[in-house]
Parts: C-alpha cells; structure tokens; sequence
C-alpha cells in the first residue's frame, strides 16, 4: 500500500483543533504506526494534542494521513470484513463511535498484514472542519482554478 503524506501545518484549521493519524516512519519513507490523534492545534509554533500517546513526538512537521491511500483488493476485502465486525460491535454508541481506516491500517500494521509506504507531500490540505474554514476553501480553490491547477468547473 502507500499513503499521501501530509506535513501537519499544512492541514490544521485555524478555527479549532482537528483530528490526524500521526504517522511513525522510518528512514525508508515506510510507515510503522498511526497514532489517532485528537485536539491538535498548533499554538505559538508548536503542535499540541490531548492524545498522550503522541504529545511527545507531535511537531508541526509531523507526517499525518488525510485518509489518501492506494491500495490492492487485498486491502478492500479486509476492509469491508473489518467493517462488518465494526458494526456488529454493541459495545459502544453508535452516535459516537468511528470506523477509523488510519487505526485499521495501524493495526494491520502490527499484524504484520500490510506494508505501507508514505509518499510525502508539501501540499495544503483544504478541507472544511469547521464552518468559518468554508471561505477560505472557496477562495483557495478560486486561486487554483485561475492559476489553471483546477479547472473553472470540475464538472
């Protein structure tokens, strides 16, 4: 498998904290772990979470997965049965719990069932987390279309 790799200042809302699976690689661009990380902020140049897990190791350059992976059927067939067990799990609220692929391939990961390599990118990430992030989508997305990244109308 391989997954974009996101440097995490270019994927913060600075309207709120977000939530990223903070990627543990290795020198061979190879992913080792994701840690699920909530309440990620970067406060005065640094990166803060309430994950305990990472608080040591978060820093704004720090990889993450926006959820952007390549993958073989392989992967699909686990998926979709992983996700069946998924919602046969009573044991928590169904109002609140999540079906996490980045967890997925963390745990995958350790049963030595996947091997993911990580394609770094400086890219911006431009999503909507919060409602105040909408303009600011709007008008990258205008930027990109004017300098021919996009075009005027996707379809």
């Amino acid at each position: 498998m391989a997954m974009a790799g996101f440097v995490l200042k270019n994927t913060v809302s600075e309207n709120g904290t977000v939530t990223r699976g903070v990627c543990v690689g290795d020198q061979d661009n190879m992913l080792k772990g994701v840690i699920e990380s909530r309440d990620i902020a970067i406060i005065d140049g640094k990166a803060v979470t309430s994950t305990e897990e990472s608080k040591d190791i978060i820093s704004p350059e720090s990889i993450v997965s926006m959820n952007m992976w390549a993958c073989d059927d392989d992967f699909l067939d686990i998926l979709e049965e992983r996700f069946k067990q998924f919602l046969k799990d009573d044991t928590r609220d169904p109002l609140k719990k999540e079906f996490l692929v980045p967890v997925l391939v963390d745990r995958l990961l350790k049963e030595d069932k996947a091997t993911v390599e990580i394609l770094p990118t400086d890219d911006k990430w431009i999503g909507i987390t919060y409602r105040e992030d909408t303009e600011a989508a709007r008008a990258e997305f205008k930027r990109m279309a004017e300098e021919g990244i996009y075009p005027e109308r996707l379809w």
